[in-house]
């Protein structure tokens, strides 16, 4: 049979009444519709899954120790490593500081009874030469560490390396 010739150049068969299409719509619907649903249960999965894995991570990290619920401001009792009382008024504190000067350089009563206080320059002067002290050690072991690396635990090194001496 020959095809039917339009004037604008269209063929058409006359024995074909319709077109099949190239792909169906209810099956694409379907796909695309087990696709989501496959989608949203594994975001469900691994969603439940990280809550769950940061609940017990949460669980395990958790101090046995836990911080004081508010922060105090009162000082810890005495005796207090730092003498200055840093959360009282600032301005006491150069005063303090002069008064302790003050007494560090003159005679006094102290705290403890049947003690007085003498002024510091005094104080060394009587108990120089009357502290024990050990001698001077100049000898040094072949790694380099002076007085065998006893006290100083390595701080100080002889002046040459051993290996550059000859």
């Amino acid at each position: 049979m020959p095809d039917e010739r339009h004037p604008d150049t269209r063929t058409e068969e006359p024995t074909v009444r319709y077109e099949r299409r190239d792909a169906p719509l209810r099956p694409v619907l379907i796909i695309l519709a087990a696709a989501i649903g496959f989608a949203v249960i594994h975001f469900w999965i691994v969603s439940w899954f990280m809550r769950r894995s940061e609940a017990r991570q949460a669980a395990i990290k958790r101090s046995d120790f836990p911080l004081a619920a508010s922060q105090t401001r009162s000082l810890p009792p005495e005796p207090r490593l730092e003498m200055i009382d840093r959360l009282e008024n600032d301005a006491n504190i150069e005063s303090r500081l002069l008064a302790q000067e003050k007494a560090l350089h003159s005679y006094g009563p102290t705290q403890e009874n049947g003690y007085v206080r003498i002024p510091i320059d005094e104080a060394m002067k009587r108990v120089a030469g009357q502290l024990p002290a050990r001698e001077e050690r100049t000898e040094t072991r072949s790694n380099g560490l002076v007085d065998h690396g006893a006290p100083n635990s390595g701080r100080m090194l002889q002046r040459t390396p051993p290996w550059q001496e000859r």
